[in-house]
C-alpha cells in the first residue's frame, strides 16, 4: 500500500503568495489546502490534521500568533513554518516561543522555501 502524500496546510491571505506557495508545493508531489484566515485554519487543523502549516503572521481578524497558539492547543507537536514579512516583529518573537520549526522572510526565494519544506517533513518522519 502506498503512503499518502504528506498534507500541507497554507494559510496566507495574499491571493498571489498562497497562489505562488501551493504551486510549489504541488509541484513537489505534497497535497495541498489553501485557507485565507485563522478560523479556517484552526478548523481545518481540527478536520484534516496536516503534516505541516505554512503560516502567515499577518492575518485578518484573528493573527498568525493567535492561530498559531490555538493550532498548538490542538496538536503541540504539529510542525509550522511561519511566514512574514517582519520576522523581527513581538509576533515572530511569540512564535518562537511556541515552538515554531522554521521562519521563511517575505519575501521568499522558492528555492530557500521548498528545501525548509522537506526539511521540516524530515523532522516529522
Amino acid at each position: 500500500m502506498a503512503k499518502d502524500k504528506p498534507k500541507i496546510l497554507v494559510v496566507e491571505d495574499s491571493v498571489e503568495v498562497y497562489d505562488l506557495i501551493s504551486r510549489v508545493v504541488k509541484g513537489m508531489g505534497y497535497d495541498v489546502k489553501v485557507v485565507t484566515t485563522g478560523k479556517e485554519a484552526v478548523v481545518s487543523v481540527m478536520a484534516k490534521k496536516p503534516d505541516l502549516i505554512l503560516l502567515d503572521l499577518g492575518l485578518p481578524k484573528i493573527n498568525g500568533a493567535d492561530v498559531l497558539r490555538r493550532i498548538k492547543n490542538i496538536d503541540k507537536n504539529i510542525s509550522v513554518i511561519v511566514i512574514t514579512a517582519y520576522p523581527d516583529s513581538d509576533m515572530a518573537k511569540d512564535a518562537i516561543k511556541q515552538g515554531v520549526s522554521d521562519f521563511v522572510p517575505k519575501p521568499f526565494d522558492i528555492n530557500n522555501l521548498k528545501r525548509r519544506i522537506t526539511k521540516a517533513l524530515k523532522s516529522k518522519s
